[in-house]
């Protein structure tokens, strides 16, 4: 059950997010405010077409339910959001290796049980979607420890696949206003040796084959007239 919030949920850092439809969920994070620095237990959402807050009751400590925690990552896949790891003890260093879903109609968390081995503990990675799979990257899975290990979950499966590229290639993960992406794209040797990971992306220009045809055109119209 929802509730309607004026101003919008307490401040807070490092927290979690995702957009279904016209609403984007926020919960967990952490804040200084109270003390040291504590993670929070609580959901919201946001109407983006309204500008309008509202507090759900669907976080309520459970087995269920994600751990207290800040710097978890977060997707969703059609009205599903998924969030995995997150770091919940500051000191000492504690991250989740659980992953978790909010079925969004239903407004309940559920702790998924995956088949395969699954990533470790880690917290700072990256979540995005791709045709349903859900694509963890990255993160740090210790205190100076961080990760460049890419893993598949699959829905249907609850299966974890860690997911190998060969070749000069680089995965980027990114979005568009209509869906979450990973593509490769060319890794090209740096141009200055003291820039070791100078990353460039190579796109053709149809500048100059337009000016071409411009100047052509020109020159057929110029020929016609003193005709």
């Amino acid at each position: 059950m929802a509730q309607s919030l004026e101003g919008g949920p307490p401040a807070r850092a490092f927290h979690e997010s995702a957009v279904v439809e016209d609403k984007m969920f926020v919960w967990g994070g952490g804040t200084s405010l109270d003390g040291p620095y504590r993670s929070r237990l609580d959901l919201f959402s946001v109407n983006i077409l309204t500008e309008e807050w509202s507090s759900h009751k669907a976080h309520v400590r459970s087995p269920e339910t994600p751990p207290p925690c800040w710097d978890a990552a977060a997707t969703c896949t059609g009205n599903t959001i998924y969030t995995h790891g997150g770091r919940t003890s500051w000191s000492p260093f504690r991250v989740s290796d659980e992953l978790y879903k909010l079925m969004v109609e239903e407004m309940r968390w559920r702790r998924v049980t995956t088949r395969r081995t699954k990533p470790a503990g880690r917290h700072g990675a990256a979540m995005c979607s791709v045709d349903g799979k859900v694509l963890l990257m990255g993160g740090s899975t210790g205190i100076g420890q961080h990760s460049n290990e890419l893993f598949e979950f699959d829905p249907q499966t609850s299966c974890w696949f860690p997911v190998t590229h060969t070749g000069n290639q680089q995965l980027v993960c990114g979005s568009n206003s209509n869906n979450s992406l990973l593509y490769p794209v060319p890794v090209y040797p740096p141009i200055n040796s003291s820039f070791p990971s100078t990353l460039h992306i190579a796109a053709p220009s149809l500048l100059p084959g337009f000016v071409s045809l411009v100047i052509t055109l020109l020159h057929l119209i110029s020929s016609t007239i003193n005709l």
